[in-house]
């Protein structure tokens, strides 16, 4: 299975917006992750932010992802499906 991104509507937009926008949304996961108050060496950077907010957004679509999924096999009464096979990487 592939995964083929929609084709992002900030193409639309002058260079600069883009990266002035960039930006802003740092200085907002700069707030939202309280790098204020956060452990000496990280207090006051934006190093890794990204980065965190990748795993943290990972995590969330992929435990969205399980409990929607639970939540429709208790709704059609299905049995749970097992997978043995490894996935392929």
């Amino acid at each position: 299975m592939n995964f083929t991104p929609q084709t992002s509507q900030l193409t639309e937009l002058p260079d600069w917006q883009i990266e002035n926008g960039k930006a802003l949304f740092m200085r907002y996961l700069y707030e939202i992750y309280d790098r204020a108050n956060a452990e000496p060496g990280l207090r006051g950077t934006t190093s890794g932010l990204w980065q965190q907010f990748q795993s943290d957004l990972a995590e969330y679509v992929r435990d969205e992802y399980i409990l929607s999924a639970l939540t429709e096999e208790r709704q059609l009464g299905a049995a749970p499906v097992i997978i043995t096979d490894e996935l392929e990487g």
